[in-house]
């Protein structure tokens, strides 16, 4: 009895760990972040360069509010699929910046990323997760999140092959308010 409620107990502590459900602080910490942080609409496409090589684009809008002394992150996973059917996940981690004296924040700021085809023939973006939110404890909290074609951003990962593709931020505009 005391080794089945050991394990129970066990278990329990695990899966909390692994994503379960998360502790009263970290659910506190989304509460109070909640209304300050947003994602706004997202666009992906298939771009050519002049030179004919092509790539995959993803493009959005991210929203803060001017008084918040949180340290956003920003976290995209794009999972890029050939036509043949595999997939390879794609990362960007980046912090979103502070601004200098002399300017107040105005709250919006525009984001594009470009994923390399690579090897792959005719690759699409068929899944996305886009998250903002904080670090606590080393541990990513994000505050807002989008999703298309996923429940998770794990489901991304697990669904790809071992390779992982580093996305590019090529455009990153901050709307500022001079002082």
């Amino acid at each position: 009895m005391k080794r089945q409620l050991l394990t129970a107990l066990l278990c329990t502590a695990c899966l909390t760990a692994l994503g379960g459900e998360p502790s009263d602080e970290i659910q506190a910490l989304k509460k109070e972040l909640k209304n300050k942080v947003r994602i706004g609409t997202i666009v992906d496409e298939t771009i050519a360069k002049d030179n004919g090589e092509k790539f995959e684009q993803i493009r959005f809008h991210t929203y803060r509010t001017r008084h918040c002394d949180a340290k956003f992150k920003l976290r995209v996973i794009v999972e890029l699929t050939d036509n043949r059917g595999k997939g390879d996940p794609c990362y960007a981690t980046l912090t979103l910046p502070h601004h200098g004296s002399g300017t107040r924040f105005a709250g919006e700021e525009e984001w594009e990323f470009e994923v390399p085809h690579g090897k792959m023939e005719k690759p699409k973006i068929t899944a996305y997760a886009i998250q903002s939110g904080v670090m606590h404890n080393k541990t990513f909290i994000p505050v807002a999140e989008e999703l298309d074609d996923v429940d998770s951003t794990e489901e991304i990962i697990e669904r790809g092959n071992t390779q992982r593709i580093d996305m590019e931020c090529t455009r990153h505009v901050t709307w500022v308010n001079r002082l």
